[in-house]
């Protein structure tokens, strides 16, 4: 599926996600003696999206950025700085841009001076220009901070063997109807592989106040009880489409209570900036 993430970029879901992206993959990074680390992203989106003047992160980024994100976990405060939150009390016409998955990614090994090779895919022909151009291939730019990139612009084969020779598997795609093949996915890959999926919680309209579809409640039960996943998931919203968010991973222990540590912290701080509005919710179901 085709999809442009650049009207949702830096909302409620982004500033869950890339904290415990960060938090996740940097543990992993901290255990691995893999010489060359491989990280895979399968659904990869923008390296940077430029922010529309309607877009969500209004809801997001626009009212959580400030110094205070440097405060009490220095996961939060890597994806501040990469983001460029710490500087400004919110964001304005005069902010650049927001890092996508594979940049924060990238930040993480660079601070952790690690030889990586990164695959990449996207589908949608801005988003992987736009890769394209931020991940030069690594004979083109020698000695630098890049990773070894290779960005493909087909959807991901889950057959690959990028995919099952990876270190770290991150998983974001755009919409929890493909959870049937992420599943299988999952069966397949080799336990001792770091994994993170990121699935919306959507909301049955039909309802009143909107509840938890049928489908994210069975992503998540199958989750935790068949594929043995730790799950941590969140509602920030009574209604609309979407309501929430689920993480869903298979880390090693300092990884799993850094990402739960790192979307404890930005749920405060988010909950801080919203004052009366509904307030966030956040359930650990299993770690």
């Amino acid at each position: 599926m085709a999809y442009d993430h650049n009207k949702h970029a830096g909302n409620e879901g982004d500033i869950c996600k890339h904290p415990a992206l960060i938090a996740a993959l940097d543990k992993t990074l901290a255990r691995s003696n893999r010489r060359a680390f491989k990280y895979a992203d399968l659904f990869a989106g923008y390296a940077q999206n430029p922010l529309r003047s309607t877009g969500e992160w209004r809801q997001g980024i626009g009212v959580i950025a400030g110094k205070r994100l440097l405060n009490r976990n220095s996961h939060v405060a890597i994806w501040a700085k990469c983001a460029g939150l710490d500087v400004r009390p919110g964001v304005d016409a005069n902010y650049p841009g927001y890092p996508g998955s594979a940049w924060f990614a990238q930040d993480v090994c660079n601070k952790r001076r690690r030889r990586v090779e990164f695959w990449l895919w996207e589908t949608a022909s801005a988003p992987h220009k736009n890769l394209r151009s931020a991940f030069p291939r690594a004979h083109v730019v020698k000695r630098s901070a890049f990773p070894k990139a290779h960005v493909v612009n087909t959807p991901a084969d889950y057959l690959d063997s990028a995919i099952h020779n990876a270190d770290f598997v991150f998983i974001d795609p755009p919409s929890k109807s493909h959870w049937r093949r992420i599943s299988g996915l999952l069966r397949c890959l080799d336990p001792k592989q770091a994994v993170l999926v990121w699935l919306p919680l959507g909301a049955n309209t039909r309802k009143t106040p909107p509840v938890e579809d049928g489908l994210s409640l069975r992503c998540r039960k199958e989750a935790l009880e068949e594929l043995g996943m730790g799950v941590s998931s969140i509602r920030w919203a009574k209604g609309g489409h979407t309501i929430g968010c689920q993480l869903l991973y298979r880390l090693n222990a300092n990884a799993r209570h850094a990402l739960i540590a790192a979307v404890e912290r930005i749920i405060h701080l988010a909950q801080l900036s919203r004052g009366k509005s509904p307030k966030w919710s956040y359930s650990p179901d299993h770690f």
